[in-house]
């Protein structure tokens, strides 16, 4: 701070903290702007020097300010912590600086009149600040024609991967934001679940499935401009995954099934790789660090597609021999940005380079059978190939997903992926997958909510219409039960009826 002489102050600048009046009074506060009023208060209070904010005060003044808000007093929350003190007209001091908002607080700053108070943002708010900064940054080296020089104040390209990378961690750390609100300990008792609560849990699992595709979105980015990924990268997109899985697992498997059958996105499919990943390691029973690192291979898997010519992944007829072996180098280039995560464990490379291999030996990069590939590998070639059988793709619509699950069982009888990772698949997500729509022996038409391992031909449904005429509100039903009816057929979903959570 600098101190001047109250007869030489330059107005227009903030002062650098409280000026108190002999008598205790407050005369001005912390970062106030200096009027002529102001230095005529000073003078007849007998104040010979003042402290003004230098320019690296201001400055870092005005970051302070970027992480607070103003907020009017009947908007306050709970636990919310106040950025500045607050005082009445008298200048006495009602509340000071990070006191915790509560009932008493609110009480107080409402007898006095005061309208608007700051406080602090939270950790959630000020990630997603950090995203549309960098989001807007991103978009003016899209949208401008300025060269990428002077844009950002960084050189070319470098300021655009900068940017990039900056939006991917900023994404991240919002979803790490959010996630926090979870419970540590995985999903709480199904009869301890109060009435609504699974309606909620449906929703935020649609919200951590977004926030999961927004992340992997931004790390694709970061893949097709050559910019390496660190290991915290995939670590917080997938604690994100396992974090929301076991806190809401029916939930988020139907949320990325019903995005994937809508949409042939690299990230949606990505994400949903990384569920079914989840589910098998559920099926099967496997320790933390083999699930640990198949689902790091899940989420880096496909990451080598962006290195392949789009218009060559969008063509809708029969690809030529050079563009099926240019497609097929994804394998390589995606073993090339897992080699190059520094700390990454080499084994999730091993996994991603087997992805594509078969049992019968006529996979590729090598033509490995099943004795010389590596597990992980086996269980990503059995979930990606479903959730590509479930995708629409430009020479075919998706496939209904109790289908998509006869065409892998299917493909793992001929040979083309591992018959045990099939048979985790269907212990983990059922016969007739999580979120899809089956009819009923009584001609009810029901969503799958989930299934146990051991009877993944009965799942538990929720009921949503019989005959077509609905039923509301939607019955939850137990096909495991006696008595119960049995699954007729899979079928589509009804038209008007979208899947919700089991009350």
């Amino acid at each position: 701070m600098l101190l001047q002489p109250v007869s030489r102050l330059p107005l227009g600048v903030p002062l650098g903290g409280h000026l108190l009046h002999r008598s205790g009074a407050r005369l001005h506060g912390p970062a106030d702007i200096l009027t002529k009023r102001h230095v005529a208060l000073m003078e007849r209070a007998g104040m010979d020097e003042v402290a003004l904010l230098g320019p690296l005060d201001r400055l870092a003044r005005f970051e302070a300010e970027l992480r607070t808000r103003d907020v009017h007093v009947q908007g306050l929350k709970r636990g919310e912590k106040l950025a500045r003190a607050v005082y009445d007209v008298q200048d006495r001091l009602i509340l000071d600086a990070g006191q915790v908002i509560d009932d008493a607080a609110i009480g107080a700053l409402m007898a006095h009149g005061i309208a608007q108070v700051r406080v602090a943002k939270s950790a959630n708010e000020l990630a997603l600040d950090q995203v549309n900064t960098y989001r807007n940054l991103v978009r003016r080296h899209v949208e401008s024609d300025e060269p990428l020089g002077e844009i950002g104040g960084s050189k070319g390209v470098d300021s655009l991967r900068s940017h990039v990378r900056g939006l991917m961690r900023a994404q991240a750390l919002a979803g790490q934001a959010t996630v926090l609100a979870l419970p540590r300990d995985g999903p709480p008792p199904e009869e301890a679940v109060p009435t609504g609560a699974a309606e909620e849990r449906a929703a935020l699992a649609r919200q951590l499935h977004a926030a999961l595709v927004a992340n992997v979105n931004a790390m694709l980015g970061c893949a097709a401009i050559h910019e390496a990924l660190t290991q915290d990268d995939v670590r917080v997109v997938c604690e994100l995954c396992t974090r929301a899985f076991a806190f809401a697992r029916p939930e988020l498997c139907a949320a990325a099934l019903q995005a994937t059958s809508e949409s042939a996105s690299r990230a949606t499919h990505t994400v949903h790789v990384m569920v079914l990943s989840l589910a098998q390691a559920r099926g099967m029973n496997l320790p933390a660090a083999g699930t640990a690192l198949l689902l790091q291979g899940a989420l880096l898997h496909d990451f080598g597609m962006e290195r392949v010519p789009a218009v060559t992944l969008a063509k809708p007829g029969r690809l030529t021999p050079d563009e099926m072996a240019e497609v097929r180098r994804h394998v390589t280039y995606g073993l090339e940005i897992a080699d190059s995560v520094e700390g990454l464990d080499p084994a999730v490379a091993l996994a991603i380079y087997h992805s594509h291999e078969e049992p019968s030996g006529r996979g590729y990069p090598q033509g490995l059978k099943t004795e010389q590939t590596h597990e992980a590998g086996r269980l990503l070639r059995t979930s990606a190939l479903f959730s590509a059988l479930n995708a629409p793709r430009p020479y075919r619509k998706a496939m209904l997903p109790f289908r998509a699950m006869e065409e892998l069982l299917k493909q793992s009888a001929a040979g083309h992926c591992d018959a045990g990772a099939a048979r985790a698949l269907v212990r983990g997500i059922g016969a007739y997958p999580i979120g899809s729509w089956v009819e009923l022996e009584d001609g009810s038409q029901a969503c799958v909510q989930d299934c146990a391992p051991e009877l993944p031909s009965q799942p538990r449904v929720l009921v949503h219409a019989i005959a077509d005429v609905p039923v509301e509100p939607p019955r939850a039903l137990d096909c495991a039960n006696p008595g119960s009816p049995q699954v007729r057929r899979a079928c589509a979903r009804p038209r008007g009826l979208a899947v919700v959570a089991a009350p």
